[in-house]
């Protein structure tokens, strides 16, 4: 049977984008709404939706507790447009950290941020939300400059936590200037529509502590990550591109027809 289940939302629009739990059985949700009724929670760091009554869509973060009897804390997050956030993870202290992508150019970012300016039409973001949800720990957009109007210049999909507070990201770009590190992987864009990227931010949100890009010539996109307890870092997506790189002994280093996962 269902130990519980329950619908969450409010007038119009509402998408769940992903889900984590804490060690307590919490549960942690994010994702997108329109509704500007949308339950929130007293004392949070966004108790309104910026973008609603312009027709566009906000996102949320509901922490719901372990009986799924009530919200433990519930917030609007966004600013003057279109947010989506697409992926959560939580460390073990019970911070919230969202990643996704925005086309609002006053998004909420932090004082110490990395970037604090978006440089095109969407830009990734990464948000670490505190154990209450009553303030940002941090905040920063994610990503380069662009002025061509093809989706996604940057977009962040997956998000995954160590345990000293690092946030790793994983998405897509076709930013010929995204931010990537000295010595990383692959320091320049590969060419075709996308390649995928992956960033780890330092615990504060202040900067890189590696960023690299990784595809070949054609289409590239990171949608899911994890991380060991060595910091090894475990990426998967889909390519259509037959250049992928790919290691010696590999189980596939040959494309087939169509997109591959990778």
């Amino acid at each position: 049977g269902l130990v519980y289940s329950s619908y969450l939302g409010g007038s119009g629009v509402n998408m769940g984008d992903a889900i984590a739990l804490d060690s307590a059985g919490n549960a942690y949700v994010t994702g997108y709404t329109k509704g500007s009724n949308f339950p929130v929670t007293a004392g949070v760091f966004q108790p309104k939706c910026a973008s609603c009554t312009q027709t566009y869509v906000d996102g949320f973060i509901t922490k719901i507790n372990s009986s799924g009897t009530a919200l433990v804390y519930s917030s609007f997050i966004g600013g003057n447009n279109a947010d989506v956030p697409y992926a959560i993870a939580v460390d073990s202290s019970g911070n919230a950290y969202l990643t996704g992508y925005t086309y609002s150019t006053n998004f909420p970012t932090t004082k110490t941020a990395f970037q604090k300016t978006s440089g095109a039409a969407t830009a990734g973001f990464v948000t670490k939300v505190n154990t209450t949800a009553t303030a940002l720990t941090y905040s920063t957009y994610l990503g380069g400059t662009a002025t061509g109007t093809s989706a996604c210049p940057a977009c962040s999909s997956a998000i995954a936590v160590d345990s000293a507070g690092n946030a790793y990201v994983a998405g897509l770009t076709w930013e010929t200037n995204f931010p990537t590190t000295p010595g990383a992987f692959q320091t320049s864009f590969a060419g075709g529509f996308h390649d995928a990227f992956v960033t780890k931010l330092n615990a504060t949100g202040t900067a890189p502590i590696y960023s690299t890009y990784i595809g070949g010539s054609a289409d590239d996109g990171a949608t899911s990550i994890a991380v060991d307890s060595n910091g090894l870092l475990y990426i998967k997506g889909n390519t259509f591109s037959a250049n992928f790189p790919t290691t010696p002994g590999a189980y596939d280093r040959t494309f087939s027809a169509g997109n591959n996962s990778m």
